[in-house]
């Protein structure tokens, strides 16, 4: 059988995550069932929607003669770091370009990306701005025409259907999915697949840029198959009719994106030694803070259940040295899930 067939297998992917309950007194005084998703656990490296966002990305790639992949990203990127063990174990070979300059911004995650055989590229913050134009993607596509361009975050229409899979896990009585809103493809995704069901998709960007984000999502249902070939009215149409059972709710960024207030590193520390799960400082322990405040606010509905997407991202710990979080991440690390990592596949 081809890796193509069984990349799920190949990875040692878990074909599914499990849910954790979780108790905490607001919700237990609202009546409210929240439990977390835990997409942090399908594997030691490959962890959370990440990995529902690559997953048909790269079985389209295994499927051509020769794969070649370009994607973007930051020095501690969870996509990138994702994406390169992928493409190291599938014998793909991978080009990144990171943002910043290479004697400014080590790290870990780069270390990694080394040790798994990935080119690395550097741009200054200027012309990474420029990654998403058309002159800019242009001339990368005629450096490296045979590859395949990913675009920062893993988000794309081939990402829909593996963030789609996450519907499909949940329980039949699940009322509020909420996950974090970084790029905006998990949340489009989990949308769509949401919305012939009745399940409340919430989104809690953890970027200050409320518009921006609500106009990607916008691009990228217009650009999905269901909706490319209808009529600008019947666009229309269905995106308000996503938007009816699905909301962003701004205001729980932090300050902006990757700001960590001693209130974070806090909540952080106390929900492991609570609930011994750990939580990352950028997307997750947003969102949880989130949910807290809107269940104190009245924003669930009285004993509905909901359910929490933990995205992954831990390895982004190690970097953060601010609060002591790397230490700790370093001294309790131990408790997670850990595994051997598969041997290399030859998929040819």
């Amino acid at each position: 059988m081809k890796a193509v067939d069984c990349i799920d297998e190949v990875l040692s992917i878990k074909p599914s995550s499990s849910l954790t309950a979780i108790d905490r007194p607001i919700f237990r005084l609202h009546n409210l069932q929240v439990s977390v998703k835990r997409d942090d656990q399908i594997h030691p490296v490959i962890s959370g929607n990440k990995w529902r966002k690559l997953k048909y990305q790269l079985k389209a790639l295994l499927s051509t003669d020769k794969p070649e992949v370009i994607s973007f990203g930051g020095a501690w990127s969870n996509h990138l770091h994702a994406l390169g063990y992928c493409c190291y174990q599938l014998s793909i070979p991978l080009t990144v370009f990171v943002r910043g300059e290479e004697t400014h911004y080590q790290s870990a995650m780069i270390d990694d990306l080394r040790q798994w055989k990935t080119e690395i590229q550097w741009l200054d913050r200027k012309t990474y701005r420029q990654k998403n134009t058309e002159d800019f993607l242009q001339s990368l596509q005629q450096q490296y025409p045979a590859a395949t361009i990913i675009a920062e975050g893993g988000s794309s229409l081939l990402a829909f259907k593996g963030v789609g899979e996450l519907i499909d896990e949940l329980p039949q009585d699940t009322r509020y999915f909420c996950l974090a809103v970084g790029s905006g493809g998990t949340f489009a995704g989990a949308a769509l697949a949401a919305r012939e069901r009745n399940i409340r998709v919430v989104g809690i960007p953890v970027v200050n840029d409320f518009n921006d984000i609500s106009q990607r999502i916008n691009l990228l249902w217009r650009q999905c198959n269901e909706l490319a070939k209808k009529s600008d009215k019947s666009k229309n149409e269905l995106l308000q009719k996503l938007w009816s059972n699905s909301q962003l709710i701004d205001g729980y960024h932090g300050g902006g994106y990757a700001k960590i207030s001693p209130e974070i590193a806090s909540y952080i520390k106390q929900f492991y030694s609570d609930q011994r799960i750990m939580l990352e400082p950028i997307y997750v322990t947003k969102l949880a803070l989130a949910v807290e405040d809107l269940a104190r606010r009245g924003f669930f509905a009285k004993n509905s259940k909901i359910v929490m997407l933990h995205s992954g991202g831990l390895q982004g710990l190690r970097g953060i040295k601010k609060f002591g979080l790397s230490q700790w991440y370093k001294e309790n690390q131990s408790m997670l899930l850990t595994t051997e990592p598969p041997p290399l596949v030859d998929i040819h």
